[in-house]
C-alpha cells in the first residue's frame, strides 16, 4: 500500500514531463499524495506490527482492562500503567 502511494503520483509526474503535459491541479494532488507517504507508512507500521499495535491501543485505553486484570501486584505499576487504570 505505501509503495502504491508513491508509484502512482511519480508515474504521472514522469509521464507529464515526458509528454510535455501540463495540468497544475493533478500535479499539486500528486505532490500532496507524495507528502502523505510518511504518514501512511507510519500508520501501516503501527497497525501491522503487534508490539507497536499493543502500545498504541494501550495509550488510547483500548483493551487495557484485559491487560490490567493480568497484573498480580499493583505496587509494581509504572507511571504509564497507573495512568491506564483511569481508562477502565
Amino acid at each position: 500500500m505505501p509503495l502504491l502511494v508513491l508509484i502512482v503520483p511519480l508515474s504521472w509526474i514522469g509521464l507529464s514531463v515526458g509528454l510535455t503535459l501540463y495540468n497544475q491541479t493533478i500535479t499539486n494532488i500528486c505532490f500532496v499524495v507524495i507528502a502523505f507517504h510518511g504518514l501512511i507508512s507510519t500508520l501501516v507500521m503501527l497497525l501491522i506490527h503487534k508490539p507497536y499495535r499493543d502500545v498504541c491501543l494501550g495509550v488510547f485505553c483500548i483493551n487495557s482492562a484485559a491487560k490490567l486484570s493480568k497484573q498480580t501486584s499493583p505496587k509494581f505499576l509504572s507511571r504509564r500503567d497507573s495512568m491506564r487504570t483511569t481508562c477502565i
